[in-house]
């Protein structure tokens, strides 16, 4: 679970408006998937990597500002509600990191071609929103 810790500490001190920095996640994904061959784990790392690097960013982001209460704030961000409105809200970009994951664990052309595609897909969907 270190790797959306990283992902959130690079989000949080550059403050990412970054297209090509969305894909070091999302190319992670495809190598572990590819490289371990394992569905189950490589599916699960695409679906949890966004909302665990989400939390972690507002842990981090929380923890740096300066406002004397800090514990309110963290209390804020791990609540529930909040966890599952920010679950919610990534829920079409987890399963598409999940498909991505899948995909590449198949390890065959096709599959590497299609997660390759998912990832262009995904990478266009946040250009647009950015």
């Amino acid at each position: 679970m270190t790797i959306p810790l990283i992902f959130a500490i690079i989000w949080v001190v550059y403050e990412l408006h970054f297209v090509p920095i969305f894909s070091i996640p999302v190319a992670l994904i495809i190598c572990y998937g590819y490289l371990s061959a394992n569905k189950h784990t490589s599916t699960l790392a695409g679906l949890l990597l966004l909302p665990l690097m989400f939390t972690y960013a507002e842990i981090i982001d929380k923890l740096i500002e300066p406002y004397d209460g800090r514990m309110e704030m963290l209390e804020m961000v791990l609540q529930p509600s909040s966890l599952l409105n920010l679950v919610i809200d990534l829920l079409p970009f987890m399963l598409l990191h999940g498909a991505i994951g899948y995909l590449a664990s198949k390890r065959t052309k096709a599959h590497i071609l299609g997660a390759i595609v998912l990832t262009i897909v995904f990478l266009a969907i946040i250009s647009a929103v950015h």
